[in-house]
Formats: C-alpha cells, sequence, structure tokens
C-alpha cells in the first residue's frame, strides 16, 4: 500500500487538470503571503537544475493537532514566509507544493521521483518538507512543524547541501561577476551593471542571488525614471518628458524600462500635433538663448542658436523672429566683425603660435610667412590686426 492515498486512474485523471488548478492553488497562495511555489514538479526540477539547487517538496494536508492548530496553514504561512527563511529558500531551493488534499480529490498526481521516497505502508507525517536534487534522489527531510525560530537552523543545514551541488569555479565566476556589478552600480554605470550581474545571475550560490536583488534594484531605479519621464508627459512639459525618456533610454540600457522610453521617445516624435508643440517649444527655448546671448555680446553664441531654429524648426513660429535677428546682426559691423573673429578664431590662433614659435627660434622668415597667412585668409578679423602688428615688430 502506498504511503499517498490516490489510486492510478486518480492520478491519470488529474494529468489533464494540474497546470490549470495549481495556477489557481498559487494565486490563493499569493493572496495569503505565502512562498511562490512551482506550477508542476517539472518545472522545479528543471530550475534546480539550471540553478543547481534542491527541490523542496512542501507536502500539507489539512488537519489540525492535539492543541487545535492548523500546523500546515502556519508552517505555509507563517513560517516559510519569514524574513530568513525565505531569503534561504529562494537561493538553494525550489519549492514546490503536494496538498494531499488535491491528490485525494484526483486532482493532483504525486510525482513518482517523491512517491519513491516512501516505503510501502510507510507513515506519512505532516507537515514534511522532501529535499530532493536535480535527478529526484532525496537528499533530506524535515518533518513536523516549527515556529521561525525553531526551524531556521534545520532549513539552513539543508542549505549547506544544496550548496555543495555548485562546482567552485562556477561559485568564484558568480563571486567575482557579482562584484564587478556591484561597483559598476556603485559608480552609477548602470549598463555596465546590468551585464555583470545578469551573467552572475545566469550561475550559481549566494552571490547568484544577491545579484538578482540588485538587479531587481536597478530596474526600480529604471522604472521610476520611467514614471517620472511619464508624469511629465502627462503634464504637457514635453521637452522634460523627453529628456527625462533619453536619460532612462541612457542611463539604464538593457532594462524594460529602457527600451519602453525609447519607443515613448519615437511615438512623440511621429506624432504630428506633438512634433509642433515641441517645435514650438524648443525654438522659443533657442530664441530666448539667442536674445539673451545678444545683450551679453556673445554674437557667436546668439548665431549658433538662432541657425539651429532655421535648420531644426524653421516651421516653428519663433522661425520669423530668427531670421530677422540674424539678419540683424549681419548688418551690425560689430557683431559681424564678432561673427567673423568667432569663425575665424580656431585656424587664425594656431597660425599665429606657429609663427611665435619660428620667431623665438630666430627663423624670421618663416615667422613672417605664417603671419602673412592670417592677414590675407582672416582680413577684418582682430586676428589679421595681431599678425600685421607682429609683422611690423620684426621689420624694426
Amino acid at each position: 500500500m502506498s504511503a499517498f492515498p490516490h489510486d492510478g486512474v486518480a492520478g491519470r485523471r488529474a494529468t489533464g487538470r494540474l497546470a490549470a488548478f495549481l495556477c489557481a492553488l498559487l494565486a490563493a497562495a499569493a493572496g495569503a503571503g505565502e512562498l511562490e511555489y512551482f506550477e508542476t514538479f517539472e518545472k522545479a526540477l528543471e530550475a534546480a537544475e539550471k540553478g543547481r539547487l534542491l527541490v523542496m517538496v512542501v507536502i500539507v494536508a489539512p488537519g489540525t493537532d492535539v492543541q487545535g492548530r492548523d500546523v500546515c496553514k502556519l508552517l505555509r504561512e507563517e513560517t516559510l514566509p519569514e524574513e530568513q527563511i525565505a531569503k534561504i529558500i529562494r537561493q538553494h531551493f525550489a519549492p514546490f507544493l503536494l496538498d494531499i488534499a488535491l491528490v485525494r480529490a484526483g486532482k493532483l498526481a504525486v510525482p513518482p521521483a517523491v512517491q519513491a521516497c516512501f516505503k510501502p505502508n510507510e507513515q506519512l507525517s505532516i507537515p514534511t518538507l522532501l529535499f530532493l536534487d536535480p535527478k529526484g534522489k532525496e537528499v533530506d527531510r524535515l518533518v513536523g512543524y516549527g515556529p521561525p525560530p525553531n526551524y531556521i537552523g534545520q532549513i539552513r543545514k539543508v542549505a549547506e547541501k544544496a550548496a555543495a551541488l555548485v562546482p567552485e569555479k562556477e561559485r568564484r565566476d558568480a563571486q567575482r561577476a557579482f562584484e564587478r556589478g556591484k561597483e559598476a552600480a556603485e559608480r552609477k554605470d548602470y549598463a555596465a551593471a546590468l551585464e555583470a550581474l545578469q551573467g552572475a545571475a545566469g550561475l550559481a550560490g549566494p552571490d547568484a542571488e544577491a545579484a538578482k536583488a540588485l538587479l531587481e534594484d536597478i530596474q526600480g531605479k529604471a522604472g521610476a525614471k520611467f514614471l517620472e519621464a511619464e508624469n511629465l508627459e502627462t503634464q504637457q512639459k514635453l521637452g522634460s518628458a523627453l529628456r527625462a525618456y533619453r536619460d532612462c533610454a541612457r542611463t539604464f540600457r538593457g532594462t524594460e524600462a529602457a527600451t519602453r522610453a525609447a519607443a515613448r521617445i519615437a511615438a512623440i516624435r511621429q506624432d504630428p500635433e506633438v512634433r509642433k508643440k515641441l517645435s514650438t517649444h524648443m525654438a522659443g527655448q533657442l530664441l530666448a538663448k539667442a536674445q539673451d546671448a545678444i545683450q551679453r555680446k556673445q554674437y557667436g553664441v546668439a548665431v549658433e542658436a538662432l541657425e539651429t531654429i532655421a535648420q531644426r524648426y524653421p516651421e516653428a513660429e519663433q522661425a520669423g523672429e530668427a531670421r530677422r535677428l540674424h539678419e540683424q546682426l549681419k548688418a551690425d559691423p560689430q557683431a559681424a566683425r564678432a561673427l567673423r573673429d568667432a569663425a575665424a578664431r580656431a585656424e587664425a590662433l594656431g597660425l599665429l603660435s606657429v609663427g611665435d614659435s619660428f620667431r623665438r627660434n630666430g627663423l624670421t622668415d618663416k615667422a613672417l610667412a605664417e603671419y602673412r597667412k592670417v592677414v590675407e585668409k582672416f582680413p577684418d578679423t582682430t586676428y589679421a590686426q595681431t599678425a600685421q602688428q607682429r609683422i611690423a615688430d620684426l621689420g624694426k
């Protein structure tokens, strides 16, 4: 006689309904604040093999002890979800819930690997936590209920056996990848952090779990940045929204939020109405910048802003005013000279520097040749005046 009260017919009937029923069971468990269990024993085995974990089969049934307590409920809702115990479970085990009530009702089949852990006619104690390796072989078991302080030591001992499944090299690789990811996250290089942490999370051991936790933290930061941009867009602050979306897409490259931010930028730019508003907004800012620069006599800065309006936002309502100011600057002698100086600055200074070097080394003819280039190429500039003065000095 089996330790589990079911027959082959009931087990076969349950096969087709197993996934749907367990989904409902998991939803109920989530509402009660329990652990998250794998939907099927096979998925728990797969996760255990991939992550070098043990499958933790939580065997429960309805009923009370001599004190009138529902010990299975207490174990599931108080002991296993306790912070330290839950952390150990996430790091070392792939949990699967086996409810005997469902087995009796023919709604859940006992996995053969679990059935093989019990002798015929063996008395089944409830609750029992059965720990199996990725091949389905029993490694350990915990029998009975205990409050968190009494249970944590026992589950830690089983976790040590799970840790032994992870090769030393894999543990070291996970540790190194986690350290790289942690350092990158501290300097806010989130793209590099994500790459390293994803590598660590794909391995096994405590550092892999720490990597997953840090990944979740970075994902949370990315999500907050996206939400900030979304709020700005809702408030019709499109320029600020675009900057925030762009910041999210660049800073948190590789996250879901970054992908969504990039998609939102593209959508905003393709919307004709939005593009018109953005053009007006950006052209307005550039025009204000140009007007301020003119007041400060920073004509190069002003012209750059005005030309940007003409090139990028020619249909904006500020484009006409920008063209008028540009023509006005070109007609103003003082502004025109400043603009010529700005255009000539880099090359003229280079030629003057070469000429000065020749002069210091006594190569007068070569120095004069460089100064004359400045006069010829950039007449009506302050650099030409400087070159002429140096030519005069050499003539003396």
